[in-house]
């Protein structure tokens, strides 16, 4: 399965890949074509591309977005947008898997978004 875009032709690192709490989505950062793209999980495991949110713009893959994660409800995805020099929120559609900008904060270098548990 591709994690890209039909229509992008760049080089590609997908990144890390994270199910959402939820377990009707999976979530992958792609390195290269610069975003975060979601797919929605059928009855028979069949995943389909259901959109994607762009991130800062990468000069190699190996400086692109580092890093994201979901807060423990599931309601909020984390991202460390490297090159924005970013940590950005975004909120989480359990419906439809949809990512919503909420806010951002400067970070010199965002490498890795983990949540620590009680």
């Amino acid at each position: 399965i591709s994690t890209l875009d039909n229509s992008y032709r760049g080089h590609n690192e997908p990144a890390e890949i994270r199910l959402h709490p939820n377990g009707r989505f999976i979530y992958v950062n792609n390195r290269g074509e610069d975003t975060i793209a979601w797919y929605s999980i059928d009855e028979k495991a069949k995943l389909t591309r259901i959109g994607a949110v762009k991130l800062a713009k990468s000069i190699h893959p190996g400086l692109a977005s580092r890093s994201f994660a979901f807060d423990s409800t599931g309601q909020y995805l984390v991202s460390a947008d490297r090159p924005d020099n970013k940590v950005k929120v975004y909120n989480v559609n359990a419906d439809t898997g949809v990512l919503d900008f909420v806010s951002d904060f400067t970070l010199p270098q965002p490498a890795f978004i983990v949540f620590a548990e009680n």
